[in-house]
């Protein structure tokens, strides 16, 4: 599990720059700006498969689980932008995108439900975006309806070898790694 403060880029945005997760006030009313609260933290959390109830058949996860803590209670409504690893670009037809969030103990499919404090779920490019009256843990999921390139992941690749002559035996170490902040954190 990570925990990440945002960067503020103005008191109604700010971003999660190792998530890549913001959150906008979609204040009806742009002369009173909502401010995000400043004591809001993000955590990532990517070990929560064996959560019971969370993945339905055919269903991958496609996000982290994002968990919004803050002791401020929000007065509006944030557009909330999650980015996900499914192949939109190549097979976006093909994709069924799920938002849950984590209710009562238990997994709720709240991207097809009204009612629940979200609105405007869009998942057509490689982010959810939806708007919501509170904090909550949120992840996507999805799957394929057919046959496609599946997830995909950017990665950075990095090869290391040492001094040789020629004709020697040439030794290269080989790192690949996720093309996110927290990868650049963890020592090999």
């Amino acid at each position: 599990m990570e925990s990440e403060y945002p960067i503020r880029h103005s008191p109604g945005h700010v971003l999660f720059e190792k998530t890549g997760v913001e959150l906008i006030s979609v204040n009806k009313n742009k002369s009173e700006l909502q401010h995000v609260p400043c004591d809001l933290l993000l955590q990532a959390i990517s070990d929560f498969l064996d959560m019971p109830g969370f993945l339905k058949d055919d269903e991958v996860p496609l996000s982290h689980m994002i968990n919004f803590i803050s002791s401020t209670k929000l007065d509006g409504t944030l557009k909330v932008l999650i980015p996900h690893g499914a192949n939109m670009v190549l097979s976006g037809q093909k994709w069924k995108i799920i938002l849950k969030e984590f209710l009562n103990d238990k997994w709720v499919v709240v991207s097809d439900i009204e009612g629940h404090g979200i609105e405007n779920f869009i998942s057509k490019s490689n982010h959810v975006s939806f708007d919501t009256d509170h904090f909550s843990k949120f992840a996507v999921v999805g799957y394929c309806v057919k046959n496609s390139l599946s997830a995909f992941k950017r990665m950075k690749v990095v090869a290391f070898c040492s001094e040789t002559g020629v004709g020697k035996d040439l030794v290269v170490r080989l790192y690949c790694f996720d093309d996110c902040e927290w990868s650049f954190e963890v020592s090999f």
